[in-house]
């Protein structure tokens, strides 16, 4: 088992990890990553529907070397979303605006 830290980078706020967690590798820790990048994200939604995907969390073990980052956007998928230029475009149904 190695202790990983999870550091929270994101414009609107930032959380440093002083405990860490126990996990038998980088893939579990990976895991562990996206889950507490979930919990913001459902958070966030429940809190005014706006989500902001530019934070990371940077993963840390013991002796301060960086393994990893995760970024807000690898915990996600977004389907079904069409860009809209001034309001003109297909609506979620497909059915053209104008």
């Amino acid at each position: 088992m190695r202790r990983y830290f999870f550091h929270l980078c994101e414009q609107e706020r930032s959380a440093i990890d002083h405990e860490g967690t126990d996990l038998p590798n980088d893939e579990s820790a990976r895991a562990h990553a996206i889950a507490g990048i979930r919990s913001i994200l459902a958070e966030d939604l429940r809190d005014g529907g706006t989500i902001n995907l530019m934070g990371t969390i940077d993963v840390l073990t013991t002796d301060g070397v960086v393994r990893f980052v995760v970024e807000f956007g690898d915990a996600v998928t977004i389907e079904g979303y069409r860009a809209r230029v001034s309001g003109v475009g297909p609506d979620a149904s497909g059915r053209k605006r104008i």
